[in-house]
């Protein structure tokens, strides 16, 4: 019996395992850690650091840059965001834990057991941090990944342009559906992207739309990656199970940034297992901490969601108007910082 299952070996999950550092963790990932990336993989640099993940760095950027309808807005970023190597920086997670890694997919979960293909896994404590789809919780409640609350995302990288500026790139309006499409500067290659806030209504724009952006920089995509982005918080513990990461739907709307607050709720998570299993803390109170955090930080998501209805609803031209207007007058910094804070604490 191990203490602690977790399934999936991405940001939350590994976040979970090193969190727990010096326990009893068996860690299930059906792919080679790192090999799989469904992520932009841009995120604050004072996060890598506090991970000490410095070596996964390919590119800093310290300007948020807004293209919309003819007008280019920009913002400082403080601190700046990095683009990262995602191998690279699973493997540096993965290295600072203590986890047994078995190279199996999850199928299910029945009370202090796990299914997966390489057969039934007792446990103490189980964790679903296996993306969007939740293949643990699903298997308690068919309904839990809810797809009305999806979004969706499609990505390629792309040579870079010798001409092509710093800075994260954002890209709204222009014919492209509800959402936004970026390009990130990754060292040698440039990340083009595209997402969208309803899933089941525009994922079937998605490719097109990556093209027309692909286009206005004069390339063509060879290859892409993406998937579901769940944009509302489910449950985060269902029947004693834990879900954590894209699995309990943790991605901020608007942004669709799911990278820190995968992280952040992982940490957390894994240091209440640990206070469990070190006999601190009662599994009870454990859950009820974990589930309120969760409820606290609500007040991020209720917001970005609200954005993202007007974004979605509101002409790029009076969009692009109203962020220039808001930096102009100093509006903007302010907000950005709120936006940062409330998953600023990992370590």
């Amino acid at each position: 019996m191990a203490e602690v299952v977790i399934a999936g070996a991405s940001f939350a999950g590994l976040a979970v395992a090193r969190a727990l550092k010096g326990k009893d963790v068996l860690l299930l990932e059906p792919h080679p850690v790192g090999a799989n990336p469904k992520s932009a993989c841009a995120m604050p640099l004072d996060v890598i650091e506090a991970l000490g993940a410095d070596d996964a760095v390919l590119e800093t950027h310290s300007e948020l840059i807004f293209h919309l309808a003819g007008k280019t807005v920009r913002l400082p970023s403080k601190p700046p965001f990095a683009t990262i190597d995602y191998g690279r920086f699973c493997q540096l997670l993965l290295a600072d834990t203590d986890a047994q890694l078995v190279t199996a997919r999850a199928l299910g979960y029945q009370a202090g057991k796990v299914m997966s293909s390489s057969g039934e896994i007792d446990c103490r404590f189980a964790v679903d941090a296996t993306g969007p789809a939740a293949v643990l919780a699903s298997a308690l409640k068919p309904d839990y990944a809810r797809k009305a609350n999806n979004g969706a995302g499609l990505e390629v990288a792309v040579p870079r342009p010798k001409d092509f500026p710093g800075g994260l790139h954002f890209y709204l309006g222009g014919g492209l559906p509800p959402g936004y499409g970026w390009a990130f500067g990754s060292k040698q290659v440039v990340r083009f992207g595209i997402g969208v806030f309803d899933a089941k209504n525009h994922a079937k724009a998605l490719k097109p739309a990556l093209t027309q952006l692909l286009a206005q920089h004069g390339l063509e995509a060879n290859g892409d990656h993406g998937g579901l982005v769940p944009l509302w918080p489910r449950e985060p513990v269902l029947n004693g199970l834990f879900v954590v990461g894209d699995a309990a739907g943790q991605v901020l709307p608007t942004s669709a940034e799911g990278i820190r607050p995968a992280l952040f709720f992982g940490q957390l998570l894994g240091k209440l297992l640990k206070q469990v299993l070190a006999g601190d803390l009662e599994a009870s109170k454990a859950q009820a901490i974990y589930r309120q955090a969760v409820r606290r930080r609500l007040w991020a998501y209720r917001s970005l969601r609200a954005v993202q209805g007007l974004l979605a609803s509101t002409p790029s031209n009076l969009s692009g108007g109203f962020l220039q207007f808001g930096t102009r007058l100093g509006l903007a910094q302010p907000m950005y910082r709120r936006y940062l804070a409330a998953f600023r604490d990992v370590r």
